[in-house]
């Protein structure tokens, strides 16, 4: 995250207008992204794919915080928890998409989530 935030200060500047927030959240979250989709393990198109995700849902979670928060001009450095939920909702969805659905655990009281029967100790 600090690689991402030092180029998106080259590129965007230090500033916390709303068009600098979301070129900020672009640039670090196109780097963080790029990170976690290598460590997916799943090839460079779903690291690609995740590292944009990331990217827009960084940038989204700006624009939110930006829309909501009245005080940016403080120079936070991550966006707000209305942002956060846009960001978590969006690659969240994502994630599960790339994940696919053998990742779900059975429900609890299905006969696949029951444990395994325990034998007494004679």
């Amino acid at each position: 995250m600090g690689a991402g935030s030092a180029l998106a200060e080259v590129v965007a500047g230090a500033g916390t207008p709303t068009p600098a927030l979301v070129m900020s959240g672009l640039i670090t979250g196109a780097v963080v992204g790029a990170a976690q989709g290598a460590a997916l393990h799943r090839g460079l198109r779903v690291t690609a794919l995740w590292a944009a995700t990331v990217s827009i849902s960084w940038a989204l979670g700006w624009l939110v915080t930006a829309n909501v928060i009245v005080d940016a001009g403080n120079g936070h450095v991550a966006f707000g928890s209305s942002g956060a939920l846009v960001a978590t909702a969006l690659t969240g969805v994502v994630l599960r998409r790339i994940l696919g659905p053998d990742t779900r655990r059975p429900a609890a009281g299905t006969p696949s989530a029951a444990p395994a029967p325990v034998k007494p100790v004679q």
